[in-house]
């Protein structure tokens, strides 16, 4: 029987539905608008009251929680979820012991934990998993440890998604390496410029996405109702200061280069360009603490001097942190110390202090200077100065060193070629991208447009392609 319970928020009571059964993600169509999903298993998950209670908790953190009460189901569940999926599992001890050992190495489960009665009979064995972070008898230490290290995991990622330029070839080669980062800000400067695509308004596409991805989690569903009321260009800095559903999908979708999804947010990534532009200031140099693992340090090791890329908006602080003061007790991660000197000058990615932009935001997190997405920084001095500490520096940058981008972003001025990057894609065996690429721009295009006939033949041309590929290594 699908079980409910009812949580106050404001005035109004939420109904937060209980499934009995997840629905697989090979199974459905609605996009992964989050990086992280929940999965529980627990033979009383559907029918303990406390468990319904805990659910709902585990809903305001992610949109997916995923329930299961037979230990089979789960674990062929887990073992058939696509290698994007990336999986917080928790478990009640006895079907823990039995699953654990099965399920433990798959890449997408990231962390395990153990949510049980008798805590000593279980960390015996749940010692030998070096994926399982915690045994846990208190529900609210269990909300409280996945709320935490939610967190730590949402930043882990950002730094998955710093991009390195590597060099050059030549002024007409590129670099197989670099295609992500070059088409990356290829984009962010077609969908930030309003001339390139034809004036339309995509929040109400994007508001009935949001929706329907989160058409089973009222707490999600209000979140999102209050953004589509409230919205305003002038104030949309607000939804990367607070910690709501909506700032989760944007990082998501910038950290991940969800191109679908970008598309549709070009009215959000224009409305902060203007304001970061409008309000930019002189010379500042700022900080950040940056989680990242030991081989991201090893990778910027080696490219000092190199220039790297943010994919998402970077939150920084005036004010140095005290480095030596941060309690570090994981071994997943070290702590870096962004050491950041900017200055303005043409060419750069803008930035500001986010109380100039929008006068009732006061230092959110302790970051007070907001850089745009896609900002370019030159990679300085790494160096570790504790035990899993780091420091490194930064200088902000322009693409000017950078010949191939920078005679890309010339083309595309000059000509306004929109099919610059679905070309570079191809040309880099990317196909799949330049295949949403493309048919995003026929979404966007009005049908009479001289790009269009273009874009289909690219379209039937990569198909063709990549029919040619599945048979030759197929056969």
């Amino acid at each position: 029987m699908t079980n409910y319970i009812k949580k106050s928020q404001s005035s109004s009571d939420l109904l937060i539905k209980l499934p009995a059964s997840p629905i697989s993600p090979l199974e459905t169509k609605k996009q992964r608008l989050e990086t992280f999903q929940f999965v529980w298993l627990d033979p009383n998950v559907h029918t303990d009251v406390g468990n319904q209670a805990t659910y709902n908790t585990l809903q305001q953190m992610l949109t997916n929680v995923s329930t299961f009460n037979d230990c089979n189901a789960c674990e062929q569940w887990l073992k058939n979820s696509c290698g994007a999926e990336k999986i917080i599992l928790i478990v009640s001890g006895k079907f823990g012991k039995t699953i654990v050992p099965h399920i433990h190495d798959l890449a997408s489960i990231v962390a395990i934990y153990i949510y049980c009665l008798n805590r000593t009979r279980h960390e015996g064995w749940a010692r030998k998993y070096a994926k399982v972070r915690s045994v846990v008898t208190v529900t609210d230490d269990l909300t409280e440890q996945l709320s935490r290290y939610q967190k730590d995991l949402e930043s882990i990622e950002d730094s998955k998604a710093i991009q390195i330029f590597h060099g050059h070839y030549s002024n007409n080669e590129v670099n197989p390496k670099n295609a992500s980062f070059i088409w990356y800000q290829l984009l962010l400067e077609i969908l930030i410029t309003s001339s390139y695509l034809p004036s339309r308004d995509t929040f109400p596409q994007l508001a009935e996405i949001l929706r329907q991805y989160c058409a089973d989690n009222a707490y999600y569903l209000a979140s999102i109702e209050e953004f589509t009321q409230t919205y305003e260009a002038k104030r949309a800095i607000l939804w990367l200061m607070h910690d709501t559903p909506v700032k989760r999908f944007i990082n998501a979708a910038l950290r991940e280069q969800d191109i679908q999804i970008l598309f549709l947010l070009r009215f959000f990534l224009r409305d902060i360009h203007f304001r970061l532009t409008n309000r930019s200031t002189g010379a500042l140099r700022v900080y950040r603490l940056q989680p990242m693992s030991l081989d991201e340090i090893e990778y910027l090791k080696k490219n000092r001097d190199q220039c790297l890329c943010f994919t998402g908006f970077l939150c920084t602080s005036t004010s140095k942190p005290d480095l030596q003061s941060i309690n570090v007790n994981n071994n997943q991660f070290q702590i870096v110390l962004l050491e950041i000197d900017a200055c303005h000058h043409t060419g750069t990615s803008s930035f500001a202090y986010i109380d100039e932009i929008d006068t009732s935001v006061k230092d959110q997190n302790n970051s007070n200077v907001i850089f745009m997405c896609g900002s370019i920084f030159q990679i300085g001095l790494l160096k570790q100065t504790h035990n899993y500490r780091w420091t490194l520096q930064l200088t902000l940058a322009d693409s000017k060193g950078l010949t191939t981008l920078t005679n890309m972003k010339r083309q595309l001025r000059q000509h306004g070629d929109l099919c610059l990057i679905g070309n570079l894609l191809e040309r880099c065996g990317q196909y799949d991208i330049a295949i949403v690429y493309y048919k995003c721009l026929l979404r966007e295009l009005p049908t009479h447009h001289i790009l269009v006939s273009q874009l289909k033949e690219k379209l039937n041309k990569i198909s063709k392609v990549k029919s040619s590929m599945y048979l030759f290594f197929n056969r």
